[in-house]
């Protein structure tokens, strides 16, 4: 997973060659923008929602995520509905993760396999943290949509990734200036004030990420945590 960087947030630069391409046609290769580049996405997005094996729906979640990081594809993305798909794909496998450590071992309910709804999970958060870093747009509309709540859902997530890349789009969503560029000194300290009573428990649960620094598997997280607290809510670290 790429993280691109933001010239108005230390977000520590990144890069995963996790994601690859997924039924390479010549229509994947099309410039961004095209009509052919859309049918490609358009042909992705419906593949996912029919297909049922898992293999085809983390590859083609891992792909939409390769292409959600460059700026250009971002328009087309959002207008077929990308960012839904992976709220609906984190929101269904947070929720499915939960359900499998609250069922007994003897219980009949049909459950996911947890290996599957991980992996899931892990690409779907690493696909929005690209298309929130891919476009200033993107990032405006996606704090009013949603996505706040979700991502600080995913801080409860035990998997290092999942919690690197939450807060990193938290970050770019919760940056002051990444909402209103021109805010002066005075308005970025009332959008700082405003934040906790905007999300409530946001602030809390990441500084609890900081408070665990010792225990956590992996330092970009109380990292990110203490960037998150400082840029984002003005505390004092």
């Amino acid at each position: 997973m790429s993280i691109r960087r933001s010239s108005r947030s230390r977000v520590p630069h990144q890069k995963n060659q996790e994601f690859a391409l997924f039924f390479p046609t010549p229509s994947h290769r099309a410039a961004p923008g095209s009509v052919e580049r859309l049918k490609y996405l358009e042909s992705l997005v419906n593949e996912f929602r029919c297909t049922d094996v898992t293999e085809y729906k983390e590859q083609i979640i891992a792909n939409l995520g390769n292409f959600a990081h460059d700026p250009r594809n971002s328009s087309q993305l959002l207008g077929i509905g990308v960012s839904k798909l992976f709220f609906d794909t984190i929101g269904s496998n947070l929720n499915q993760s939960h359900l499998q450590g609250s069922q007994p071992s003897n219980s009949t309910v049909s459950q996911a396999d947890p290996l599957h709804s991980s992996r899931l999970l892990s690409l779907s958060v690493a696909g929005l943290t690209n298309l929130i870093s891919s476009s200033p747009t993107i990032r405006k509309e996606l704090f009013t949509s949603g996505a706040i709540p979700l991502l600080a859902n995913c801080l409860q997530s035990s998997d290092p990734e999942v919690l690197v890349n939450a807060l990193t789009s938290l970050i770019y969503l919760c940056t002051p200036t990444s909402q209103t560029p021109a805010l002066n000194s005075a308005g970025v300290k009332n959008f700082q004030a405003s934040l906790p009573s905007i999300f409530p428990g946001l602030c809390e649960r990441v500084r609890s990420l900081t408070t665990a620094s010792t225990t956590l598997p992996d330092r970009r997280i109380s990292v990110l945590a203490e960037i998150f607290l400082t840029d984002c809510s003005g505390d004092k670290i």
